[in-house]
């Protein structure tokens, strides 16, 4: 009921309520966004299989790095041509626990980011950019829970909503290898039966 509201409202008044266009704005940029993020990893397998003729960890380490070099570049023209760097004194200040606190996280985000860069073309490289995605929105989805369990985050119908369609994806990819190996074991058994028949 209270997206319905939020989409009824023409525009944002004092109170702070977002105003219809605002949200679908938010909303079209979001999903084209998560379009684009799914398809980082289906072009990053086509870059394995076509551009990269050899199958080594170098390839992996070679793909970060440069999607996070060009990555790194396009957000700080951003930071700098929008004039936002010259917040970034006041938002250290700002900052609850301290500006050494505010640095230590930047570098932490930083350094976690590059890791899951890595171990999602990791999972491109050994597996699949489909399986990448199973896994990395499964594991988007149980992060409520861990917020809820460990930081005492209230669980809303949203997060709860999301973790239902992560767990959805997550059952229906193990559910569709599972009838991929039937099929497979089927296909062994009848060759098997066929070259029994034959002599």
């Amino acid at each position: 009921m209270q997206i319905t509201a939020v989409f009824n409202q023409n525009e944002t008044d004092d109170s702070g309520e977002i105003s219809q266009k605002s949200l679908l704005i938010g909303f079209t940029v979001t999903t084209f966004g998560s379009l684009g993020y799914a398809l980082q990893f289906s072009l990053t397998e086509l870059a394995f299989q076509k551009v990269f003729k050899s199958s080594t960890l170098k390839e992996v380490l070679q793909m970060s790095f440069f999607i996070g070099f060009f990555t790194t570049i396009a957000s700080l023209t951003g930071l700098f041509a929008s004039g936002n760097w010259r917040d970034l004194e006041k938002e250290m200040g700002e900052y609850r626990t301290g500006k050494s606190s505010y640095v230590i996280n930047l570098v932490c985000s930083a350094i976690a980011w590059q890791l899951y860069a890595l171990g999602s073309f990791g999972l491109v490289f050994k597996a699949s950019s489909l399986f990448s995605n199973v896994i990395i929105n499964f594991g988007g989805s149980i992060v409520p829970i861990f917020a809820m369990v460990f930081l005492k985050d209230r669980i809303t119908g949203l997060k709860v909503l999301s973790l239902l369609l992560g767990l959805w994806g997550y059952t229906s990819y193990i559910y569709q290898h599972y009838l991929d190996d039937l099929e497979a074991k089927t296909r062994v058994i009848i060759a098997s039966d066929n070259q029994d028949d034959d002599f």
